[in-house]
């Protein structure tokens, strides 16, 4: 078969024992269709809930502490419905945060009820009821809702959007207005997953499904306006099912099919099978948020059997990983990576499954890559993280060969603030930390630039400074 033969890098797959790593989380027997999570200990916010949500099959949407060791779901309603995607958008800073969560229901015409997306608060104590947030949908052309993102924003900033897809189409929703508007794409597409980057302040987008018969995915650099369309490698059939972008790497892009996981290094021009199962449908991925050389592929092999990989080198090789006793558990719909424990490097997944409930996979995440055989060979300039930041922030960068490095920091002016890096490097990954605070100098809050030199290689991305 194709599988066998047409993966760049070398693939070692091998078989874990979780050591009790895998857990049980509850909501035993029911059918996870989705999960989401507030991505609040990343934000530098003081944020203290830490949130996830599960969508069910006919079940409504349940929600606990994702650092509880013995959870306790609650209802947040919509009990009688199916769940078709969910989504959480952080809003406001300070006393005055926000979190609304988005979720796409199955319309029970039969009953009258045509609508497609509901959304209520789930952060501040006076939550409110689900109501409604699907105008201007075109319903003749989109009938379900496969999948919701959205970036947040706060009080410094105008509300940021929403994107959804479905059965036909892609679209971007204003918040508040809960207003939505069809994105501009070639032809009519389906969307299985979107992804975005990064969450605050961002503009890229990726989706994964199909075009016309073949697999696409879909890049948007301006929130899901416009989208370019690449098909996928001709020999896979079917739909792409999901996408996680690489929060360190953005050029770097992850989509799964059935019988495989493909990754972008450069922004879609080019593609390379990294996982290959023939009999295995890999419906789900996330990427560690912080360690992002971890990368997590699950799925359904056979008559809805589980199947999880994690990869500790950013997709090179993988490892199977399988609960510590004999126990049944259904297929992957969905995964989603969160951070509980830095000083410890403990990470934490939780999986959806498909008539098992929620799952939950305890980890000592990678935090570099040692070997040069492991080593991408390009250069590359991470997005600062996190951004907006106060009063530190790091920035992580590549070098492909051995080369004298320049990493500097500009005010808007063009001024050189700061020299974070001047010195010959060997090939591989690099991180600095950059402080608000120059010697005695405080930097004031404002926009930031800082750019990488490395013989012909020069990049420069934006930062914000927000005290």
């Amino acid at each position: 078969m194709w599988y066998k033969f047409i993966s760049i890098f070398l693939i070692l797959i091998s078989t874990s024992i979780g050591f009790a790593q895998l857990q049980s989380f509850s909501l035993e027997g029911k059918v996870i269709t989705s999960l989401a999570a507030e991505h609040q200990d990343f934000t530098g916010f003081g944020i203290t809930q830490s949130i996830i949500i599960a969508g069910t099959d006919e079940n409504g949407i349940y929600k606990t502490s994702y650092l509880n060791e013995q959870p306790d779901w609650i209802s947040l309603g919509l009990s009688d419905k199916t769940i078709t995607a969910l989504s959480v958008q952080h809003w406001g800073a300070g006393p005055a945060d926000g979190l609304t969560l988005y979720a796409a229901v199955v319309p029970e015409l039969q009953q009258g009820d045509s609508t497609l997306i509901n959304h209520r608060e789930v952060y501040l104590s006076m939550d409110t009821l689900w109501t409604p947030a699907d105008s201007g949908i075109d319903r003749e052309n989109l009938s379900r809702v496969n999948a919701i993102n959205a970036y947040y924003f706060t009080g410094h900033t105008p509300p940021q959007p929403l994107l959804m897809g479905g059965e036909f189409g892609l679209y971007q929703g204003t918040p508040f207005g809960w207003f939505w508007m069809e994105s501009n794409i070639e032809a009519a597409v389906k969307i299985n997953s979107i992804d975005v980057n990064p969450h605050w302040f961002g503009n890229l987008a990726w989706a994964a499904g199909s075009y016309g018969l073949s697999p696409a995915a879909f890049r948007s650099n301006d929130q899901g306006a416009n989208w370019q369309v690449f098909l996928l490698p001709s020999l896979i059939e079917g739909e792409a099912l999901s996408v996680a972008i690489n929060p360190r790497y953005p050029d770097s892009v992850y989509i799964s099919l059935a019988g495989a996981v493909l990754v972008t290094p450069d922004s879609g021009n080019t593609w390379s099978n990294v996982l290959c199962s023939e009999d295995t449908k890999f419906s789900a991925l996330a990427v560690d948020p912080l360690f992002s050389e971890n990368v997590f592929a699950g799925g359904i092999k056979d008559s809805n059997q589980f199947i999880l990989y994690h990869s500790s080198n950013g997709g090179n090789t993988w490892t199977m990983i399988l609960p510590v006793t004999a126990v049944y558990i259904a297929g992957v719909s969905s995964i989603i990576a969160v951070h509980t424990d830095l000083a410890n490097k403990q990470g934490l997944i939780f999986i959806g499954t498909l008539g098992t409930g929620v799952w939950r996979y305890k980890y000592s995440p990678a935090t570099d890559i040692k070997d040069d055989s492991e080593i991408s060979l390009y250069f590359y300039l991470s997005q600062n993280y996190p951004n907006p930041f106060n009063p530190s922030t790091s920035i992580q960068y590549a070098v492909g060969s051995k080369q004298f490095v320049t990493l500097k920091v500009y005010d808007v002016l063009g001024n050189e603030i700061a020299t974070l890096v001047n010195e010959e490097k060997q090939p591989g990954v690099y991180e600095v930390e950059f402080q608000s605070s120059i010697g005695s100098r405080q930097l004031a809050s404002g926009i930031y630039f800082y750019q990488i030199k490395a013989d012909d290689f020069v990049q420069m991305k934006k930062m914000i400074l927000l005290k």
